[in-house]
């Protein structure tokens, strides 16, 4: 009986032996789709993975509250930094909510 480590490096080791061709109308996770059986724990993976959006915060609410920031001459640049940085990449949730930051 295969371990866990065996089956997850045999599926690895079979989905790099797979020679695909991309194209304009290629997409990932249609694939994963359509070869979940092949390779499930992969599959799994990769719709965690490949289902996370690209960023939590638009650009345009992190910008216009930097230039709030900006405003404020008692703001440092390394707060700013700071401050922007939780904003964008901070998990929104009650416990740790940031505009107390601020």
């Amino acid at each position: 009986m295969d371990s866990q480590e065996d089956k997850i490096a045999k599926e690895i080791r079979g989905y790099q032996d797979i020679q695909m061709a991309y194209n304009d109308g290629f997409h990932v996770l249609e694939w994963w789709h359509s070869n979940r059986e092949h390779f499930p724990l992969l599959f799994k993976t990769s719709s965690q993975i490949l289902t996370i959006p690209a960023s939590k915060a638009p650009s345009t609410l992190v910008l216009s509250q930097a230039g709030t920031l900006i405003k404020d001459p008692t703001c440092s640049i390394d707060e700013l930094h700071r401050v922007m940085f939780l904003k964008t990449n901070m998990v929104e949730s009650s416990e740790y909510l940031i505009d107390a930051v601020y």
